[in-house]
């Protein structure tokens, strides 16, 4: 998971610059949404619904 993060880390950073929120939240709240979103993907593709 890390990893990917990782590879997102320039973007995250950039979009956390128009939240209306310290900088730290705003890319808190980023990876929260971003690992809660993966999370329910590999869920679907593990229950074979994915397309």
């Amino acid at each position: 998971m890390y990893r990917i993060l990782q590879l997102f880390e320039e973007d995250i950073q950039k979009t956390s610059r128009y939240i209306r929120m310290s900088r730290e939240d705003a890319v808190q709240s980023i990876v929260t949404d971003f690992i809660e979103e993966l999370r329910q993907e590999l869920k679907t593709v593990k229950s074979g619904q994915w397309i």
